[in-house]
């Protein structure tokens, strides 16, 4: 019987190197999609480091809120791109 022994070391190097443009590209989509719908608001992609590379879309717009609230514009433009969204 074989032993699989995952090498963490190595998983945690791509999570950082070559899935960062992949991760950059499916924010940028989901923030399409956001703009499509309110092409007047200032939606950002922003990218960041954890123990992984990260990117994350942001709606500058004090309306905001109220769009998620009651349309749900990031949890259906996540959806859209094929992210399964939910609750923590």
């Amino acid at each position: 019987m074989a032993i699989f022994k995952p090498d963490h070391r190595g998983i945690a190097e791509l999570l950082l190197t070559e899935f960062k443009d992949e991760t950059h590209a499916l924010a940028e989509k989901i923030a399409s999609n956001v703009r499509s719908h309110h092409p007047d608001a200032d939606i950002v992609v922003d990218d960041y480091i954890t123990d992984r590379a990260a990117s994350s879309v942001t709606i500058r717009d004090p309306r905001a809120l109220i769009w998620q609230a009651t349309e749900g514009v990031l949890t259906r433009a996540a959806s859209a791109v094929g992210l399964e969204v939910t609750e923590r």
